[in-house]
């Protein structure tokens, strides 16, 4: 009988690598690291279209473009992630 990655007294359909809290659930990400991440992934997807993509040509946009509003959009939304810490670490005082 090979041996078992769970407990005999765990059911197997139960992993072992979920988080679970006291309250039964799983756990919420806050909004404010959830825009932070968001913001940070599209600043750096708009700066990549930005760096190099300078040479691409197709109709209607333009790549370079898309990648400056991509920027701006992502910077808005590390501000808003930034705004939202900030609020949440001075309610708790």
């Amino acid at each position: 009988m090979p041996p078992s990655s769970y407990d005999e007294a765990d059911p197997p359909d139960r992993p072992h690598a979920s988080v679970v809290c006291l309250d039964g659930k799983s756990p919420a990400v806050s909004p404010a690291s959830k825009n932070l991440t968001e913001g940070t992934v599209t600043f750096l997807v708009g700066l990549a279209l930005k760096l190099f993509t300078g040479g691409v040509e197709i109709p209607v946009l333009t790549l370079t473009k898309v990648g400056v509003v991509l920027m701006a959009v992502g910077g808005c939304l590390v501000l808003l992630g930034l705004v939202q810490a900030g609020t949440a670490a001075g309610s708790r005082h």
